[in-house]
């Protein structure tokens, strides 16, 4: 997890200086949410229900992101409806 977007965004956080009130003073995304983008893993932050506000830090910080999530087939099946499912072949 050398290259994660939670390293990412702390350790340029850090090295500009800014605290987490002034993130939250400057972009409104609570100081909670803050701490979590920094400490959990790539996956686990898209899964957020406020992982919108992702991008909104990252800009803020002038950090490029990648705003692909990885899943597993068995959970895009598991949210797959009747009119979603194509020609299968069994």
């Amino acid at each position: 997890m050398s290259n994660s977007i939670s390293q990412k965004l702390r350790k340029t956080r850090l090295q500009k200086k800014i605290s987490l009130d002034d993130v939250f003073v400057k972009t409104k995304i609570s100081k909670f949410i803050i701490r979590k983008f920094e400490l959990l893993d790539d996956n686990q932050i898209y899964l957020m229900p406020q992982s919108h506000l992702l991008k909104t830090y990252a800009n803020f910080l002038n950090i490029k992101i990648n705003n692909r999530v990885t899943v597993s087939y068995t959970h895009l099946r598991a949210h797959e409806t009747r009119e979603d499912r194509g020609c299968r072949l069994v």
